[in-house]
C-alpha cells in the first residue's frame, strides 16, 4: 500500500501541474475576454455576456491557480515528511487528502487513504499481541 501511495503522490503532483496551467490559462482567457467585451460597444447584451463569461473564467482561473499552489507545497511538506519515515503518526495523509478534495484532485484524496491504510498495517505488525488472561 505504501507504493501504491506514493504513485498516487506523483500522479497528483502530475494533475495538479496540469491544474495550474489550466488555471494560468483561463486567467488569460478571462482577463481577454473582460477587456474584449467592455471594449466593444455595439450590443449591450454581448457586452454583458463577454465580460459575465470572463469574470468566470478569471475566477475559476484564480481558483485552480491557489489551490494549485497550495497543494504543491503542503502535500510536498507531507510527502518529505513521509520519505522522513522517523516518525509514524497520520498527519501527512490527513493533509493530502484534506488539500486534495479542496483541490478537486482525487489521486491526493486516494494517496492519503492508501497511506492511511498502511500506517496501519505497519503499527500492526509493530505491535505485540497480548495474550488473553484468564
Amino acid at each position: 500500500m505504501k507504493n501504491t501511495s506514493r504513485t498516487m503522490f506523483n500522479i497528483g503532483n502530475i494533475v495538479t501541474i496540469v491544474y495550474l496551467g489550466l488555471g494560468a490559462l483561463l486567467v488569460l482567457i478571462g482577463l481577454l475576454m473582460i477587456i474584449i467585451g467592455a471594449a466593444t460597444g455595439e450590443d449591450e447584451a454581448a457586452k454583458v455576456a463577454a465580460v459575465s463569461a470572463g469574470g468566470t473564467g478569471l475566477g475559476w482561473g484564480i481558483y485552480f491557480i491557489v489551490t494549485s499552489i497550495l497543494c504543491l507545497v503542503f502535500v510536498g511538506k507531507a510527502k518529505r515528511e513521509l520519505a522522513d519515515e522517523s516518525t509514524s503518526n497520520n498527519t501527512p495523509f490527513i493533509i493530502t487528502i484534506v488539500f486534495g478534495a479542496i483541490a478537486s484532485n482525487p489521486f491526493y484524496v486516494l494517496a492519503g487513504i492508501f497511506g492511511l491504510i498502511a500506517e496501519g498495517q505497519q503499527r500492526n505488525k509493530a505491535e505485540p499481541k497480548e495474550e488473553p488472561k484468564e
